[in-house]
């Protein structure tokens, strides 16, 4: 039998890091003309959503267990 010849090696994984400069870069003002308040409070818009799914699930429940104007038939309500 003849000899195997060896598979080649890859090159040794030699790179250069991309790094930052020594000291960093400069800082970029991106934040100059932004008012400090857009809208109302993250809790006020938090109340207002609980508010809107409350009524619209009493709203749902009632016409749900009186048996409303809706087309299907509804399942017998559990409380009443």
């Amino acid at each position: 039998m003849a000899p195997q010849a060896t598979p080649p090696r890859p090159p040794p994984r030699v790179g250069v890091q991309d790094m930052a400069p020594p000291g960093g870069y400069a800082s970029i003002g991106v934040a100059r003309n932004v008012p400090k308040s857009v809208g109302p409070r993250a809790s006020l818009l938090m109340l207002a959503g609980a508010l809107v799914m409350g009524g619209g699930c009493t709203a749902s429940a009632t016409s749900t267990c009186t048996g409303g104007s809706s087309r299907r038939s509804a399942p017998p309500c559990a409380v009443r």
